[in-house]
């Protein structure tokens, strides 16, 4: 999955797609939610102090999120 986020309603868009398909992978609940709370934190820092457009790339690898 790629998304390019440019606000804070697309990132909160692009984390949710990203939960949904990590639920419909059966991850745990405990390893989406740490995956969830780590790009909140890295995309917000981007949005906030990084020129305001930031791009995220998530895949599954072995039934582990990267």
């Amino acid at each position: 999955m790629e998304f390019e986020i440019v606000d804070y309603n697309a990132m909160r868009d692009a984390l949710h797609t990203m939960c949904e398909e990590m639920q419909r992978c059966s991850i745990p609940e405990q390893g989406i939610f740490d995956c969830k709370l780590v790009a909140c934190e890295l995309l917000s820092n981007v949005l906030q102090h990084g020129g305001g457009k930031a791009y995220l790339h998530a895949e599954l690898k072995g039934g582990v999120a990267f």
